[in-house]
């Protein structure tokens, strides 16, 4: 009996220890944002212990085309098999990319800068522990466009029916317009063409190969300078406030 209270004591002093030291280490987060006090961090983040951190961009390319596209109409398990055709996965497991993952990231406050302490449980288990630090880490995306992504998903969210790992065949679906005949264009697949939903009307319709469109849109996105569309949204959002 004698050990074990012993063992139980130096084990509780031990744990007090290492309590204290996380807490000193969130409180250096709060007021030194931007530096890391861990190696550990999300995937497109890299960091070295007591340096400032950098995003990966390559990687942070691909958690923008995650919320793009869970922003327009598609689900995590669509997402991730577009990222398999496109995209390398972060980890060299083998496994690619899969849909809980996404789900991950699409939750994740990290994407937009955020980092929430957490503290290990005796299970082995993590639960948040203190108030959500904004603009600890680099930021992939924005806020605006992660809000607008958990409410678009919110307002999806039912009961689904048909196979969850049906092939993307339109990743466009329901956004696109041609502009000179004013209706919306509908994918045909045996053409894999982008084609006016023009017929109703007896209008001859415009037609677009699907693939040459896709990655001529994807390299644009890829193009985009999205720190300076970030700031420009600040400076918007600065002055209506004012």
């Amino acid at each position: 009996m004698i050990l074990q209270d012993v063992a139980h004591e130096e084990s509780e002093r031990k744990s007090q220890r290492i309590g204290s030291a996380w807490r000193n280490k969130k409180a250096f987060a709060a007021n030194n944002r931007g530096i890391a006090i861990t190696a550990k961090v999300p995937a497109w983040i890299h960091a070295e212990k007591g340096k400032r951190f950098q995003l990966i961009e390559k990687r942070a390319k691909a958690i923008r085309q995650i919320f793009f596209y869970s922003l327009n109409v598609l689900g995590a398990q669509l997402v991730a098999q577009y990222l398999n055709e496109k995209h390398q996965p972060f980890t060299n497991t083998g496994k690619g990319w899969h849909k809980s993952y996404v789900e991950k990231i699409l939750v994740n406050p990290a994407t937009y800068g955020g980092f929430q302490p957490h503290r290990r449980l005796p299970d082995g288990k993590r639960e948040k522990e203190g108030d959500l630090i904004l603009d600890y880490l680099p930021a992939a995306i924005d806020f605006k466009t992660f809000k607008a992504v958990r409410e678009a998903r919110k307002s999806r969210y039912r009961k689904r029916k048909g196979r969850s790992d049906a092939k993307i065949n339109n990743l466009f679906a329901g956004l696109l317009t041609d502009v000179d005949l004013g209706l919306s264009m509908t994918f045909y697949w045996k053409g894999n063409e982008l084609i006016t939903d023009s017929y109703r009307f007896r209008k001859k319709p415009n037609r677009n190969n699907n693939s040459i469109f896709e990655d001529a849109f994807l390299h644009f996105l890829d193009a985009l300078d999205w720190r300076a569309l970030q700031r420009r949204h600040r400076n918007c959002r600065t002055e209506d406030s004012e």
